[in-house]
């Protein structure tokens, strides 16, 4: 099941040289332990550089959005068998 939903959420995240990794997320008063990141990308929107993370927690498959202008974190995108 896809679920489009643009929300801000919360992001505790590592950083490593240039690399951020999100490592867990609270999003709608639950917390998601992040168990692997499958991809990163990151496009120019309105003249700004965003980065986007593929992540999943072993039952969900989200895309979260960075905006490092605004330090603004948002999830976009949740893929679940539900």
């Amino acid at each position: 099941m896809y679920e489009f939903v643009n929300e801000p959420i919360k992001v505790l995240v590592s950083f490593h040289g240039q690399k951020i990794k999100p490592l867990t997320f609270e999003w709608r008063g639950k917390r998601y332990l992040v168990d692997k990141v499958n991809l990163v990308y990151h496009a120019a929107e309105e003249g700004k550089k965003i980065f986007y993370f593929s992540v999943n927690d072993r039952v969900n498959c989200f895309n979260l959005r960075f905006d490092p202008e605004t330090m603004q974190w948002r999830i976009q995108e949740v893929y679940n068998e539900g």
